[in-house]
């Protein structure tokens, strides 16, 4: 067994027995280690089996391989490979850690206007409490909640994507029948658990509840939950895209399943990742460096949304999250 190797600050990843092919590993270990590796993008299968699969020993070997680890398709408990995946998903998590402070919207007019003692800010600020005739005027609208945020007209520009920008409440109340998706931006439930809002079981986490989120139904009717959980999702891809390598492919340009070029954008990637995850446009792009199309008819077509995806939003702006 290989040696122990220092604790890490905080335990993500542990195992009670080794993993491997010629070792009888229990479940609680088989599914924590297909969900780490699913985490880290090394793993696209359901990753609640409590069984293990040539898949699960492929996405163990991958990971060594890219962490520099003997590639033999082995954790140990203690081990550099146990390791190397709780020092990754700590990675994953701390960018995924935010604080949020709530500030009320004034306007730049109102900071600068003077106020008198005993007068209502509002009026100071030129503000009247009533129209013409004794008529209140009209609410000033609120701001929509998208507007502000950090890659605002990305933001919008996934909303129309996903088809929910014009629909009632912007989008905010919608939900997809078939794959659990919610909201304006359609997140599903193992996109919110990416991004700490939801667990393994479905159930919404501490994250969720400090945003006011305790069940679905709440989370369509909270679009700056909706927003917070978008900017957490987007900043887990991003960090997860930079740890499979998928971002150092930024800028470049390769042939799509159509023989066309697809160029590799911030912005592209991240609307990919958005809707299949990083680990699956991982897999697109190596398919595509070797110039294979896949055999699996599922497959062929997840490939074809992602370049759509790709070419859609080449040109869109983005900046990292984080």
């Amino acid at each position: 067994m290989d040696e122990r190797q220092p604790m890490d600050e905080q335990i993500l990843f542990q195992l009670g027995r080794p993993i491997a092919t010629n070792v009888s590993a229990t479940s609680d270990d088989i599914i924590n280690t297909k969900r780490a590796l699913n985490q880290l993008g090394y793993y696209e299968q359901p990753s609640d089996g409590a069984w293990v699969d040539s898949a699960m020993f492929d996405g163990i070997r991958r990971f060594q391989r890219d962490h520099g680890l003997k590639v033999d398709g082995v954790i140990n408990p203690g081990g550099p490979t146990e390791h190397a995946l709780n020092r990754a998903l700590i990675h994953v998590r701390a960018y995924t850690r935010v604080r949020f402070v709530k500030v009320e919207h004034v306007s730049a007019h109102e900071r600068s206007a003077p106020v008198r003692s005993g007068e209502n800010p509002q009026h100071a600020a030129g503000h009247k409490p009533f129209g013409g005739g004794g008529r209140p005027f009209p609410p000033t609208p609120a701001p929509r909640a998208w507007e502000g945020k950090s890659n605002e007209p990305f933001r919008q520009e996934i909303a129309e994507a996903e088809g929910s920008a014009n629909k009632k409440n912007n989008g905010y109340e919608e939900h997809h029948d078939g794959s659990g998706a919610l909201g304006r931006y359609q997140l599903t439930p193992l996109a919110l658990r990416d991004a700490g809002w939801k667990d393994a079981k479905g159930a919404w986490t501490d994250k969720a509840k400090e945003h006011g989120v305790t069940s679905d139904e709440g989370f369509k009717k909270n679009p700056e939950a909706q927003e917070a959980a978008m900017r957490d999702y987007m900043r887990r891809n991003e960090v997860q895209m930079k740890i499979n390598g998928v971002a150092a492919q930024v800028g470049t340009t390769l042939n799509g399943t159509d023989g066309k070029a697809v160029h590799l954008t911030e912005a592209g990637l991240a609307a990919a990742a958005h809707r299949h995850g990083p680990g699956a446009v991982k897999k697109y792009l190596e398919r595509r460096a070797k110039g294979e199309i896949s055999q699996d008819l599922d497959v062929r077509k997840r490939d074809a949304q992602i370049q759509k995806r790709l070419r859609d939003f080449e040109n869109a702006p983005y900046s990292r999250t984080w």
